[in-house]
């Protein structure tokens, strides 16, 4: 145990008086629940085990949980809201280009041809989607690839790629 001493400020008939009152300090005793091991959550525990995260994350069960998460955000309205909430409020209305040379013209120029190029790619709507694949299957690819069908002087797209060993 230890013992400390802690100021009172008190008013007496106006004034303030200082007093010293000892503490004593009791050692906290205290266990974790998760530690325990009862009748009741023998059940609940029996699947825990003393591997890693990445050690226990082999193929087939990622692809299981993949598989899981994918469904859980298709039919329950709850999940699905919530991927698209984080997608939303992590990439917005997508990036903007912000040029911080002494050029104020050429800085202006760039950043609008930088608009009219995310426009023209849809570059907000596929890093939302990025970012909801992300949160449902935990990972996502994507393409830089040259376009030449773009009309904006930039011919630079993203494509989207859906891995073909993980639709099976």
């Amino acid at each position: 145990m230890s013992v400390t001493t802690e100021v009172f400020v008190t008013v007496e008939g106006g004034e303030q008086v200082l007093s010293r009152r000892p503490r004593t300090r009791r050692p906290i005793r205290a266990s974790y629940d998760a530690a325990q091991t009862t009748n009741e959550n023998t059940v609940h525990w029996s699947n825990a085990d003393y591997l890693s995260a990445d050690a226990g994350a082999t193929a087939a069960i990622r692809r299981v949980i993949r598989s899981r998460a994918r469904y859980e955000v298709a039919n329950n309205t709850f999940a699905r809201g919530l991927v698209q909430r984080v997608a939303n409020d992590v990439i917005g209305t997508g990036p903007r280009l912000q040029m911080l040379t002494d050029d104020y013209d050429a800085n202006a120029r760039i950043e609008q041809e930088f608009r009219w190029w995310a426009e023209e790619v849809r570059l907000a709507a596929k890093l939302r989607t990025m970012r909801m694949s992300r949160a449902t299957d935990g990972e996502v690819f994507a393409l830089l690839r040259t376009n030449p069908k773009l009309s904006t002087p930039i011919k630079l797209d993203v494509q989207l790629i859906e891995d073909l060993n993980h639709t099976q």
